[in-house]
């Protein structure tokens, strides 16, 4: 299996960005399906998603209530951090309390948390039970779609008593720099496998903690969360995949032919396959893989083969399935890949830098989410290796069109 290649480390460096989130006072929460307080503006649609962390040491296993009563959330224990859960907007009471108490039990709240539309938002409770110093920090992250061939990791300092850190790459010193008890950062780094140690601010070591070897993948969300006791410090890492969290991040009805439609960049495809009589099979169950020439990709293409292609259903249809896999290969799936079997043969992958190309065509747009599949838009027409009755291969130059 191929993955990118790593850029060198100092170019690397300059891509990282980091932003921090600010730890807030409040508690965790989350249920499956919680009863909310919404505003008028919330709608079925307006939802943002949640989970818990328990970074505590010595707190023990602990329920989460949600407007005073139990949540459907199992009873967990520390270190653990929940899945995520899709919530509708509004206002919930959360308390946290020790497994099997009652609400008057709670260590944490009971405390109203609002929560806004397409929030991503990670509660964890941190602290000590036997000091009294329990509190919950709210980590705000960022779940939009992640560039191609990158990694977003969340780093967290939940070590109470513990010095302000730095994050150290390949014994170089990132914009991870000062972190202190309870602050979280994230950055985006090029996918890979690093050396990393956490060690006190200021200094290189010695290592607080070593997590030489971290393989990042590409597509991959990660919480790395330093928790524990300054004596016994420890590591939690947890990654969720593009795949887990793809309904969340789309919330898309519409099939690919009317995503494509929707979308305003494939005319010349959708004319395409019409002709080819393909329209019905791409809005049926599926799924569909379906790699999008854009409508600049067809430019290169001699306007009397295109005609010529249009009046030709078989030959047209040979084509256009070319550009159609079985299944969903979202973007981390593509960069894993050498070759892609599509409907009607091998399409070859490689990769240059950052860029990724089918044959000749540049990857250019990723995982645009339909009903019944996923759309990568492309900046070339990809040709079967058979003869397509036109001369060459249309290798149309790389669109800009990004988003």
């Amino acid at each position: 299996m191929r993955k990118l290649s790593l850029v060198l480390l100092m170019l690397a460096l300059a891509v990282f960005s980091a932003v921090s989130i600010q730890a807030q006072d409040s508690t965790p929460e989350a249920t499956p399906q919680p009863t909310a307080e919404t505003s008028e503006e919330a709608t079925p649609e307006a939802t943002a998603h949640i989970r818990i962390a328990h970074f505590a040491p010595g707190a023990g296993p602990v329920q989460i209530f949600i407007n005073g009563k139990p949540s459907e959330i199992e009873t967990f224990d520390f270190p653990h951090l929940t899945g995520w859960v899709e919530i509708p907007v509004g206002t919930y009471n959360i308390a946290v309390v020790p497994a099997g108490g009652e609400l008057e039990d709670a260590v944490i709240g009971p405390v109203d948390l609002s929560f806004a539309r397409n929030a991503w938002i990670t509660i964890a409770a941190i602290g000590s039970a036997e000091a009294g110093t329990l509190q919950p920090i709210l980590i705000s992250e960022n779940y939009n779609r992640v560039p191609l061939g990158t990694a977003r990791v969340t780093i967290v300092h939940a070590i109470e008593g513990g010095p302000a850190v730095d994050l150290i790459v390949d014994g170089e010193t990132i914009p991870v720099a000062n972190l202190e008890y309870g602050g979280a950062v994230q950055i985006e780094v090029p996918a890979g496998t690093y050396d990393l140690q956490i060690v006190e601010s200021g200094t290189t070591e010695p290592a607080l903690l070593d997590l030489s070897g971290t393989t990042l993948d590409a597509g991959g969300y990660y919480i790395a969360a330093a928790i524990g006791t300054p004596d016994e410090p420890q590591a939690f890492v947890d990654v969720v995949t593009l795949q887990q969290v793809a309904e969340f991040l789309t919330g898309v009805e519409g099939n690919i032919i009317e995503t494509l439609e929707a979308d305003g960049r494939f005319t010349t495809l959708l004319t395409a396959i019409e002709a080819a009589g393909l329209t019905e099979t791409l809005s049926g169950e599926g799924p569909f893989t379906l790699f999008a020439p854009l409508d600049s990709a067809f430019l290169t293409i001699p306007q009397e083969d295109l005609d010529a292609l249009l009046d030709d259903p078989e030959a047209l249809g040979q084509l256009l399935r070319y550009h159609v896999a079985e299944g969903v290969l979202l973007s981390g799936d593509v960069l894993e890949l050498d070759t892609i079997e599509t409907l009607e043969g091998t399409v070859s992958l490689t990769a240059e830098g950052n860029s990724v190309f089918l044959n000749d065509a540049q990857l250019v747009v990723v995982d645009i989410p339909a009903a019944n599949g996923v759309i990568h838009a492309i900046s070339g027409v990809l040709m079967p290796m058979d003869d397509m009755e036109m001369e060459g291969e249309a290798t149309p130059e790389a669109t800009s069109s990004g988003s």
